[in-house]
């Protein structure tokens, strides 16, 4: 992947990140709860982050 492809997927995976946060600041949501919606939207984030740079692939690993 290019570096212009990476600085792509990290802006497109802050955006994604950034929303969800705008989201749930407005939502009153109880602590455990908020705290469980934030641990999967940093693996999403991160799975997708991965995705997009082409290191994983959701059928099989593939390290380059």
């Amino acid at each position: 992947m290019s570096l212009i492809g990476l600085l792509v997927a990290i802006i497109v995976v802050g955006v994604i990140i950034w929303g969800i946060f705008k989201i749930l600041s407005v939502v009153p949501i109880p602590e455990p709860f908020k705290t469980i919606i934030w641990v999967i939207v940093v693996i999403i984030a991160v799975l997708t982050f991965l995705q997009i740079s082409g290191l994983y692939h959701f059928g099989a690993v593939s390290l380059r």
